[in-house]
């Protein structure tokens, strides 16, 4: 999966997708609560979505251009497909910054607790002193360890809150560093993408499952999924409906490739590479 800029028609979606949510771009909530915080249910949630200088933005239509201008730099910067990166950022998300899942997940690129430690704060060089300074704002406790930010039944009630406080005040950081989260989403795509052979398919379901996952094609990153639950009888059905997620998110990720950024994929991939799967697994 080498380099490709964003296509026009990619950019116009982008931009009628952000500029339509008007000011729900940056303010909204969803039917459920943030999980693991503070905030109460019903809270709307606010983006500052900080632009390159630090500056709050409040205009769609300027978000919007900055989010191509961000997902483009580091699209070009770590040899990724942009078309493929905002894809997925639609998909994730919706383009909202300040979206998040009822499992956890945070922010414009969807990133869940232990990637964000492991991906972020243990990146060593990856991020700047400034952009882990941004995410970790008002956080007490070691950065490089989950555990900082997950109760327990087994503590106090005060470990607990401080648990608690820098769980919801990570969750605000990456709420409002929308442009620090795509850098972290396009920069572990492309260390996947070298894992598995550079093939978009591949590096797309190895992102979703597991991003130790490696592999020479798509059917071999597959059957490395399905042999990981073939032994284990009690995990048979789970790991048989894990591996499905992984190939429904490839076939969603090329359907708005294909149906709003131009692209012209083979959306039987999943059909051709299931039947080479059945027949490695049940000879292996």
């Amino acid at each position: 999966m080498a380099y490709k800029q964003l296509t026009e028609k990619g950019k116009e979606f982008i931009k009628k997708t952000i500029i339509n949510y008007g000011s729900g771009v940056f303010t909204g909530r969803n039917k459920y609560a943030v999980p693991y915080t503070t905030i109460p249910q019903g809270t709307n949630i606010t983006s500052k979505a900080y632009d390159d200088n630090g500056n709050q933005t409040t205009d769609p239509e300027r978000f919007a251009n900055l989010v191509i201008k961000w997902i483009e730099e580091y699209s070009k910067q770590y040899g990724i497909d942009a078309n493929i990166i905002s894809a997925q950022q639609f998909a994730e998300s919706g383009m909202k910054p300040w979206n998040y899942s009822s499992t956890g997940a945070m922010g414009f690129t969807q990133f869940v607790l232990s990637t964000v430690v492991e991906w972020i704060f243990r990146g060593d060089s990856r991020f700047s002193n400034t952009e882990i300074q941004a995410l970790s704002l008002g956080i007490n406790g070691d950065l490089k360890r989950v555990e900082t930010f997950i109760t327990s039944k087994s503590q106090s009630e005060q470990y607990n809150q401080i648990r608690l406080e820098n769980r919801t005040k990570l969750f605000q950081n990456i709420v409002d560093n929308p442009k620090i989260m795509i850098k972290a989403q396009i920069s572990l795509m492309a260390y996947i993408s070298n894992r598995n052979n550079r093939i978009a398919a591949s590096t797309l379901f190895a992102y979703n499952r597991g991003s130790a996952l490696t592999s020479e094609s798509y059917v071999d990153v597959i059957v490395k999924m399905a042999n990981m639950f073939k032994d284990k009888d009690r995990t048979k059905k789970y790991g048989r409906e894990y591996t499905i997620e992984g190939l429904e998110y490839v076939n969603r990720i090329f359907t708005l490739l294909n149906n709003r950024y131009g692209y012209n994929l083979d959306l039987s991939i999943n059909d051709n590479a299931t039947k080479e799967v059945n027949i490695r697994t049940q000879n292996s």
